[in-house]
């Protein structure tokens, strides 16, 4: 051969040899590294079984504390249950007393039933204020029956009534006969309960009504409905910034306040209560690191059962990663993951693609 030709074979023979030192020291590299994950597989499978040991002591150990806590607790619930339903009983009886109190005295003639005419004699009732109580109106507070008995009216009428009874005149009488002229007696004056309403009343304090203050909120909502949706919107914006979680906390707890612990139990509970509390604590700190344990292990595995060639040459790019910058952006390759560029002028990554395997000849 002549002097070029041999030059340029021992030139292609050099790089050749320098490019077999360098995979022969990569495959050496990647070996290394694929036996130290599996050394590191082994070392968290091992101190995995070592916490799945002692994962079943803690809940052994759990389940054997929150045993008398549990008894305990569930002695204070059911005195909590007791002393609930004897104040429910209380009220309901005391409710059915008061119900008993106003039945008698809507029940006129003392048969044990109130009527139509007996409701239409109560000038609470009226609730259009216009001096009567109408047929129509007696039939809405009996609520679609034709009267009421002492039950019934303990479950349905009272709640019903009462609010337009107590809105009403302090004190009523059956009305009586008028005297005729020829008697001799002087009339009494109507009261004030009786008498038709006059356009000097309009003047006085607004007696609140339920049943027409709900009309007229109704008839309201409909009104204002197509006002609502900017209404909404502005409120809920003025609620969040008004909202603060130590105000609403503060509300609740003044409005429902709970015992604390060192008030609601004795000391014998409340040691049995802290126990049961520190072996649920060990016991979740333990199932926290078996998850840990798992995700690691798991995610070494995933790197060592990726193809990096026949005797794991490019084991050694796994983790690494590459940049190259053109006129406009700036690509990073990270072999065995992903591809991304991001623009030279900043701002986030795009993913452009992820390894997935080999393609073509090997």
């Amino acid at each position: 051969l002549g002097r070029a030709a041999r030059e340029a074979a021992e030139a292609r023979a050099k790089v050749a040899m320098e490019g077999f030192n360098i995979k022969q020291g990569m495959i050496k590299e990647g070996q290394n590294l694929q036996d130290e994950r599996v050394g590191q597989v082994a070392e968290k499978e091992a101190e995995k079984a070592k916490l799945e040991a002692e994962k079943e002591a803690a809940r052994l150990a759990k389940e054997e504390a929150e045993k008398p806590e549990k008894e305990a607790l569930d002695f204070y619930r059911q005195l909590e249950e007791e002393e609930k339903a004897k104040k429910e009983e209380e009220v309901r009886m005391k409710t059915d007393t008061d119900a008993d109190e106003l039945f008698n005295k809507l029940d006129t003639n003392q048969d044990n039933l109130i009527t139509v005419d007996e409701l239409q004699a109560r000038p609470g009732l009226d609730t259009n204020k216009d001096g009567t109580v109408s047929l129509d109106e007696a039939n809405f507070f009996l609520g679609g029956i034709e009267q009421f008995d002492r039950q019934s009216f303990r479950d349905v009428g009272y709640t019903l009534i009462k609010p337009y009874i107590d809105l009403g005149p302090s004190s009523w009488t059956p009305p009586e006969s008028t005297p005729s002229p020829d008697s001799g007696e002087i009339p009494t004056p109507p009261s004030d309960e009786m008498a038709p309403p006059t356009p000097a009343a309009a003047g006085d304090p607004e007696v609140y009504d339920p049943w027409r203050a709900n009309q007229a909120k109704q008839e309201e909502m409909i009104d204002d409905a197509g006002d609502y949706e900017d209404e909404d919107e502005e409120s809920e914006e003025k609620e969040d910034e008004d909202y603060d979680i130590a105000d609403t906390q503060k509300d609740d707890t003044e409005s429902a306040p709970e015992a604390k612990i060192e008030e609601k139990y004795d000391d014998r509970t409340r040691g049995l209560i802290a126990a049961a509390d520190e072996a649920r604590k060990n016991f979740n700190d333990i199932e926290r690191k078996l998850r840990d344990l798992d995700r690691d292990i798991k995610n070494i595995k995933d790197v060592m059962e990726k193809d990096y060639g026949a005797e794991n040459e490019y084991a050694v790019l796994s983790g690494q990663c590459f940049e190259y910058t053109d006129n406009e952006y700036v690509y990073t390759m990270c072999p065995f993951d992903k591809c991304t560029q991001r623009s030279k002028n900043g701002g986030a990554d795009t993913r452009l693609g992820g390894w997935g395997e080999w393609k073509g000849p090997a």
